[in-house]
């Protein structure tokens, strides 16, 4: 066997008329593939990239939610997601991204782009790879779990400020 790619991004595609993303966790992981961005030496990928890969000739994009993994221990690192800025109705529904955004934020529309993302302080000791496998069980862990992503976030990154702050 050869040796496997790294990705660095995790697409999500929107809802297809035989799946049921929200209710089967195999329907939920097939809708969801990994994939490689063009990315600079320090794993940075270009703005331009995401709405390249979303939409054939590029489109505005905008972050739709920052939410950590379903570790418990994991908060120097976190997931962002990036859809696109006028996702509308005919792009196809995105209940998997939906689930994982705030309801001011939500619907979402079209495809999805997830990445690994860390703050500035630690972003160079972060590895980029990001594992598909990971994405799903983290959103399908959101799902079935009513825990909500934002809240984690808070706290998780409260849990890093104080760990920073104590070294």
């Amino acid at each position: 066997m050869g040796q496997q790619g790294i990705y660095n991004a995790v697409y999500i595609f929107p809802d297809q008329a035989d799946y049921r993303p929200l209710h089967s966790f195999d329907d939920l992981r097939a809708l969801v593939d990994q994939c490689a961005l063009p990315a600079t030496a320090d794993g940075s990928i270009q703005e331009g990239e995401y709405g390249a890969l979303l939409v054939k000739g590029g489109a505005p994009v905008q972050v739709i939610a920052d939410f950590y993994d379903r570790n418990p221990d994991a908060y120097t690192w976190y997931y962002t997601a990036y859809a696109l800025s006028r996702g509308t109705p005919g792009d196809g529904l995105n209940s998997i991204a939906s689930a994982i955004v705030p309801p001011s934020k939500g619907p979402i529309y079209g495809p999805v782009i997830v990445v690994k993302n860390a703050p500035a302080s630690v972003w160079s000791s972060q590895g980029k790879a990001v594992s598909d496998e990971g994405v799903v069980r983290t959103v399908w862990w959101y799902i079935k779990s009513g825990v909500d992503p934002e809240e984690v976030f808070k706290e998780r990154t409260l849990i890093r400020l104080f760990a920073d702050r104590d070294m």
